[in-house]
């Protein structure tokens, strides 16, 4: 069953994208680092379950890696959600 749910993610491009070499130079993490969170059971089931809906909120993606989030860095100060929507938009218009 979880080599079917690997499959999955590979196809979304979730491992490709967090794993990226980019991303894992800004955070300072190892790729292999990365895969051992994105392999605890704990949260394949809480992305099977994201991946089951037929709509995805953002909501229950920051709740799926919140805890993720929290090991690779400090909480922002105004929280994640709000962090992540001011990096966009500061990507989006430079």
């Amino acid at each position: 069953m979880q080599e079917k749910r690997e499959l999955q993610y590979l196809e979304y491009g979730f491992f490709d994208s967090l794993t990226s070499k980019w991303l894992l130079k800004k955070i300072n993490r190892t790729k292999a680092e990365i895969l051992e969170m994105l392999y605890s059971s704990s949260w394949l089931v809480c992305a099977d379950r994201i991946l089951q809906k037929d709509e995805i909120y953002c909501g229950d993606v920051l709740l799926l890696c919140e805890p993720m989030l929290n090991s690779l860095s400090d909480i922002p100060r105004d929280g994640w959600l709000k962090y992540i929507l001011s990096g966009f938009a500061q990507q989006a218009v430079p």
